[in-house]
């Protein structure tokens, strides 16, 4: 890809194995949930929302979570999310307390910002190898 980079072709990360590396090697699956005609500025819209996802994603024998679902999306909705879910902690069953689902951001324009700077930076490191 970069000539630069040639002498390093050869490199590898070694890791420890681990219990669940099978799974954790498996590429994710991402789902749109499209269109849920809720307002999540408001709690009861963002409760809708959360048990919404809960319910139609989240898998559940006997009201225990079989697998964790991450629901992501920008800062703001991810704490949105992680508050409703803190909001049923003393519920009694797992389903209730939604512990299948855990947040996380996505901070999606960061990592648009850091693209970008790559090729910058390769044009700085090139023009001051000159």
């Amino acid at each position: 890809m970069f000539d630069e980079l040639a002498e390093f072709k050869d490199c590898v990360c070694w890791h420890s194995c681990y219990d669940h590396q099978e799974d954790a090697s498996r590429v994710s699956s991402r789902l749109s949930l499209g269109l849920i005609r809720c307002n999540e500025n408001f709690r009861q819209g963002m409760m809708e929302i959360v048990r919404y996802v809960n319910e139609q994603y989240v898998p559940y024998v006997d009201k225990k979570h079989v697998l964790r679902v991450q629901f992501t999306g920008d800062q703001k909705t991810a704490e949105r999310i992680q508050s409703t879910v803190t909001s049923a902690l003393h519920e009694e069953t797992e389903y209730d307390r939604m512990a299948g689902l855990f947040t996380h951001s996505e901070d999606f324009h960061c990592s648009v910002a850091f693209v970008d700077l790559i090729p910058k930076f390769l044009r700085w490191a090139l023009f001051f190898q000159h």
